[in-house]
């Protein structure tokens, strides 16, 4: 179990990835809320403010850099931990994650012990 609990906001289309992900940080202790697409992840910012974002890129509509970008550009929001999901390797990507404001790049399929091993220090890397 971890120090202590995190409120995390998963944002993922795609219906069994964002279920089973959520089960496993559940278990883990975690308060965990889904947004199934950009939009409704800017309304899930909202009070009361989550520690962790897990973000999907690809998301329709609003995209996850514009989630990210905007919230970074709320002040109450700059201290979210973002951690970027998708399917675009580092190497495509990982300036542009870096310039929305993401703390760490995850490349699908994502590992969940990776996820487990950012979420105990959340520690910034800017």
């Amino acid at each position: 179990m971890p120090e202590r609990p995190l409120k995390i906001l998963l944002v993922e289309d795609h219906r069994e990835t964002a279920d089973i992900t959520a089960h496993l940080l559940r278990r883990y202790g975690h308060e965990v809320d889904i947004a199934r697409n950009g939009t409704a992840a800017m309304e899930a910012l909202q009070a009361p403010l989550p520690d962790v974002v897990l973000l999907d890129i690809g998301l329709p509509g609003i995209d996850g850099f514009q989630v990210a970008e905007q919230l970074r550009s709320e002040p109450e929001l700059k201290h979210v931990f973002i951690i970027a999901i998708s399917g675009y390797g580092p190497d495509m990507l990982q300036g542009r994650a870096r310039r929305a404001g993401f703390d760490h790049h995850l490349v699908k399929p994502v590992d969940f012990k990776t996820i487990l091993s950012l979420l105990p220090g959340l520690h910034r890397t800017d």
